[in-house]
């Protein structure tokens, strides 16, 4: 387990070092995935904590390459990456917006809505105004 959780890391520092000859291992990642998880065995509550896909979109943020956005869009969209909304809006593409729109509306949780709207108005640089309709469920 801690292998994974090493791996994960070591692609967010790819990431932040900024070094453009990880664009290739970080998007293989962001679509594949860590082929190594069978072999240590991650329950399915320890990958959702440290899915290496986010980690892999968060670093394509940090490098701040523009060739990025339709890898993350897609990763969004086909795979509901959450990672793949911050590296977006590290990007500040104004592409990103519709897909982080449609992920966020089959959102349940407000809170996750609300940082989500911040990344929103982080890349359109403008205030938007949301209400938030609370939905009673029986």
């Amino acid at each position: 387990m801690y292998p994974h959780i090493a791996r994960c890391y070591a692609a967010l520092c790819l990431g932040v070092i900024g070094d453009k000859r990880a664009y290739n291992s970080l998007i293989g990642t962001l679509k594949n995935g860590d082929f190594l998880e069978d072999k240590y065995m991650i329950t399915y509550k320890f990958k959702q904590e440290y899915d290496i896909s986010n980690y892999a979109a968060l670093a394509l943020g940090y490098m701040g390459d523009s060739n990025a956005v339709e890898p993350l869009i897609n990763a969004l969209e086909k795979n509901g990456c959450k990672g793949a909304v911050y590296g977006l809006t590290m990007l500040r593409d104004v592409r990103a917006l519709k897909p982080i729109i449609t992920y966020s509306s089959d959102l349940d949780r407000i809170d996750t809505r609300l940082r989500i709207h911040r990344c929103l108005e982080y890349i359109s640089r403008t205030h938007i105004q949301v209400r938030l309709r609370q939905v009673i469920r029986q």
